[in-house]
């Protein structure tokens, strides 16, 4: 003996017409999602281009100001003696290369040579972009950096200028860290026309 289910209230005519609705909708959302997601795919492939090509120009201009201000920040955080500020500046692996030294690994390495500096010298460091790359959520910066070290105990200051590296990544909170760095004693490094 079969058992009957109860029929739906709804009728045949409607059944049908809401069984080729939900496909319909689905699909029309689906379109509608991927239109609005991309609006770009709606322009014309040259206008396109253009707004793509607009859009990784402005991701540069803000990737080069936030970088810009990364450095004053190493500028600020060395004349206050701020090795936790620097610190936190570096990505966990960091890596320091330095002429005639072997590289320095790691946030704690990096942290025990600015130790180091700053309890024998009051640092001033200033620091003249000489080129700026941003692709993506990576950077290059090159620059020239002059760094005035004054005793503590009392002495002559001793200023020494250096052509620097940098690479920096951002990091999962969408901050720019210092990957790799590395420079070199300004009588070491190639000059334009040389």
């Amino acid at each position: 003996m079969r058992s009957v289910r109860p029929r739906s209230p709804v009728r045949p005519h409607r059944r049908a017409a809401v069984g080729l609705a939900c496909p319909l909708g689905h699909l029309l959302a689906a379109l509608l999602l991927l239109a609005s997601a991309s609006a770009c795919s709606l322009l014309p492939p040259d206008e396109r281009a253009l707004a793509e090509q607009v859009r990784e120009t402005e991701a540069q201009r803000v990737g080069a100001d936030e970088l810009r201000a990364l450095l004053q920040s190493i500028e600020l955080f060395g004349a206050a003696g701020n090795i936790e500020g620097l610190v936190a500046l570096h990505a966990r692996e960091a890596m320091w290369v330095a002429p005639g030294e072997a590289p320095c690994v790691g946030r704690q390495a990096i942290e025990g040579l600015l130790a180091q500096l700053f309890e024998s010298y009051e640092v001033a460091l200033v620091i003249e972009v000489e080129s700026l790359h941003v692709a993506g959520r990576s950077a290059q910066v090159w620059a020239w950096s002059a760094t005035t070290c004054t005793p503590r105990a009392g002495g002559e200051p001793r200023v020494q200028r250096d052509h620097v590296r940098l690479v920096l990544e951002r990091d999962s909170e969408d901050r720019w860290r210092i990957q790799y760095a590395e420079w070199r004693v300004w009588e070491d490094a190639p000059r334009e026309g040389a």
